[in-house]
């Protein structure tokens, strides 16, 4: 049986058309589909339940106590049957006419095959320039962490066999959105991947989850992931260079802050000054960042915020409680 894996969180628009295209393109194959749902506050695992009540080979899993893409897979794949594995993603960003072709593809010996949009004949479609550049730049980076010829070890859309998943899933860290290059990490060095072409499709519905913070934890996954591969001697150095780059960023800020600890007296008038400053003039403290201190002021940014915009301003506070003035005109005070 073939089983295929799909994530959701607030795709209850998406999912009925991407539904009805899997079940034209995988015909008479013998398949089932886990809808595994994240509790989306759009009931997306109710209208696949209604879905699934006509076709019995849809199931769902709705978890109410977890979230994220890759633990959504990890669990996908603990409930499916089928000896083959897949997962996609459940906007309609990724064709499903691509199926049989990565089916087929484990079916000739691959351990994963995975729809790449960098293989020949494969696109990122209508992506603005930004994420494009984004996207080849990860995904540059994290092919040195993954079996050679791999091509979009970033890809959410892949097929593998469940023996490929039994023997990788208990060195995962099932976390963020890139579960494929946790697996790809793991495999050993005799591993086949095969790969498809694909043509990133626009979205069927909704919004993108591409947000900051599924950022941060790709950077996170990938530091963690290159650490392991490159051992403890290479750990090391990395943890070097990383601690010796902080020291520099951190060291011009300690220089314009040194009179704070070099005079005794300095932080309490410092800090009085600042107060005087903040209650004339309505500000609150938590908008007020110290830049600098000089012998007779100090130098901050306040951020003054307006709808739409948050104006910073960089100013001069003199110790003698003087008005304050911008930070390039207090040579002529």
């Amino acid at each position: 049986m073939f089983s295929l894996v799909i994530p959701t969180y607030n795709e209850a628009q998406s999912l009925p058309q991407l539904l009805a295209e899997i079940r034209t393109v995988l015909g008479s194959i013998d398949y089932e589909v886990i809808v595994v749902d994240d509790d989306s506050p759009d009931q997306t695992w109710a209208v696949a339940e209604r879905l699934g009540a006509d076709d019995h080979r849809i199931r769902v899993v709705r978890r109410t106590n977890e979230r994220g893409l890759s633990s959504a897979v990890v669990t996908g794949f603990a409930a499916a049957s089928g000896d083959v594995l897949a997962v996609m993603d459940s906007d309609g960003q990724h064709d499903p006419a691509q199926l049989p072709a990565l089916l087929a593809a484990v079916q000739r010996g691959a351990d994963v095959a995975v729809a790449s949009r960098y293989r020949e004949g494969g696109s990122t479609g209508e992506w603005v320039e930004s994420r494009r550049i984004m996207s080849r730049v990860g995904t540059w980076v994290t092919r040195r962490i993954c079996p050679a010829g791999v091509t979009d070890p970033l890809s959410g859309y892949f097929v593998l066999r469940r023996t490929s998943w039994e023997g990788v899933r208990a060195a995962l860290r099932p976390s963020g959105f890139k579960i494929l290059l946790e697996i790809l990490a793991a495999l050993p060095p005799t591993a086949r991947v095969g790969e498809v072409p694909l043509v990133f499709r626009q979205r069927i519905a909704g919004h993108s989850k591409l947000t900051f913070a599924v950022q941060l934890a790709f950077g996170r996954q990938l530091l963690r992931l290159m650490l392991r591969q490159m051992g403890v001697e290479w750990t090391v150095w990395l943890l070097l260079a990383l601690c010796i780059a902080m020291f520099l960023w951190l060291l011009p800020r300690a220089l314009a802050l040194s009179p704070l600890y070099a005079n005794r007296a300095m932080p309490q008038q410092a800090e009085q000054t600042l107060r005087f400053h903040a209650d004339r003039e309505g500000w609150l403290l938590s908008d007020v960042l110290l830049q600098r201190v000089a012998a007779d002021a100090i130098e901050v940014l306040h951020r003054r915020h307006r709808r739409g915009t948050d104006d910073e301003t960089c100013l001069r506070l003199f110790f003698d409680l003087s008005p304050p003035q911008p930070c390039d005109a207090s040579s002529t005070r």
